[in-house]
């Protein structure tokens, strides 16, 4: 990641899989201003690679990346679906993402949180896939290590958590809706994708 030279970056481990169209939904949402971080629908899919679930994200709060609450509380940040702009490794050490194991995609959410939202597209740009043996089994490790370098989180933060874990469970209508503020989604009039 420090080598890297391109404007925008991703990166996507063994097995999961980047959508055919995925780069170019993101590279048409990137030229939109203000957006630095964006991810796209959560899926899912099996050993085929076959798309097996799929659905929108509801909010990511910055406040909660930085208390851990995602992939704790809430629905993990999906990397396989998430790029940013190069300029946003300003706010990384990278001295303590090389020595996490599980956890460094959390490491990295925080850190861009910290200088940005994360806006939501309303297409899908790469897919999770589900394989037998892989390291996300160990769930309880990933969440020991995100603890690791998250603050406690506030009673505000908690409160938080509870009504939102209340909409991520609700209709994409709804989601989309109350996350209008960090929502993009394809106008079919105009032929292009625009903020909400």
């Amino acid at each position: 990641m420090q080598q890297t030279t391109g404007d925008c970056v991703a990166f996507l481990n063994a097995g999961d899989v980047l959508h055919p169209t995925g780069l170019a939904i993101a590279a048409e949402c990137f030229a939109l201003p203000g957006v630095d971080w964006l991810t796209g629908y959560a899926a899912v899919c099996n050993e085929q690679s076959q798309v097996t679930q799929c659905w929108l994200p509801y909010r990511y709060r910055r406040s909660l990346f930085a208390c851990g609450a995602y992939g704790t509380f809430l629905p993990f940040l999906q990397q396989e679906s998430t790029m940013w702009r190069r300029r946003l490794h300003a706010a990384v050490d990278f001295r303590i993402l090389e020595n996490l194991r599980l956890a460094g995609d959390g490491y990295l959410w925080k850190c861009f949180a910290s200088m940005c939202d994360l806006y939501i597209v309303r297409g899908l740009i790469g897919s999770f896939r589900v394989h037998r043996g892989q390291i996300s089994e160990r769930m309880d490790d990933y969440r020991q290590e995100l603890r690791s370098f998250s603050r406690s989180a506030s009673a505000w933060e908690r409160v938080q958590c509870l009504v939102d874990r209340v909409l991520w469970a609700g209709p994409e209508r709804l989601k989309s809706w109350a996350n209008r503020a960090t929502v993009i989604q394809y106008d079919y009039t105009r032929q292009t994708w625009l903020r909400k």
